[in-house]
């Protein structure tokens, strides 16, 4: 099970400690979670540039986790904030779990 969901991340990071501790994070949450996205797949779900993505995240407007120098999103955090425009804070971050 979790060499799968190793696999899996690492084939969308691209990153084998990234998806190693990805892959150990939703083993220990004890369910799964839905598959991260590049910021370029936000973009084109939010329908702007990739760099707008990047601003959105460093502004603190888009919900994101950084993994090394590699930016992922959850889909249902970029459905989140086209529901809510852009006015507003968004909501708690999601905290990935690491072994310790």
């Amino acid at each position: 099970m979790i060499e799968d969901r190793y696999f899996h991340f690492l084939s969308l990071t691209g990153e084998p400690t990234a998806a190693a501790v990805l892959a150990a994070a939703e083993i220990l949450d004890g369910q799964q979670q839905a598959n991260p996205i590049t910021p370029a797949a936000a973009a084109e779900i939010l329908g702007v540039k990739v760099g707008k993505v990047y601003e959105l995240c460093k502004a603190g407007k888009l919900r994101h986790q950084r993994i090394g120098r590699a930016v992922r999103l959850w889909p249902e955090e970029v459905k989140a904030f086209t529901e809510r425009g852009t006015t507003g804070p968004p909501g708690p971050l999601r905290c990935l779990k690491t072994a310790s």
